[in-house]
């Protein structure tokens, strides 16, 4: 029987990857702001689904006991 491991990856800060200097251009003002947006997505995704393993780790040791 197979038995599932779950690893704990420590928390990420959240910051933005790119630093845009004062003359850019509208596109790299867009793909600077689409990259941002994409790993909010990323980030958001991952703290639901740790938040979301904890609550199974809690409710697990409960019924446990």
């Amino acid at each position: 029987m197979k038995r599932k491991v779950r690893v704990k990856i420590p928390p990420i800060k959240k910051q933005c990857i790119t630093e845009l200097p004062q003359a850019a251009t509208k596109e790299e003002i867009f793909i600077n702001l689409v990259v941002n947006i994409i790993v909010d997505k990323i980030f958001d995704d991952y703290e639901k689904s740790n938040n979301l393993h904890q609550e199974i780790d809690r409710q697990t040791k409960q019924l446990e006991h």
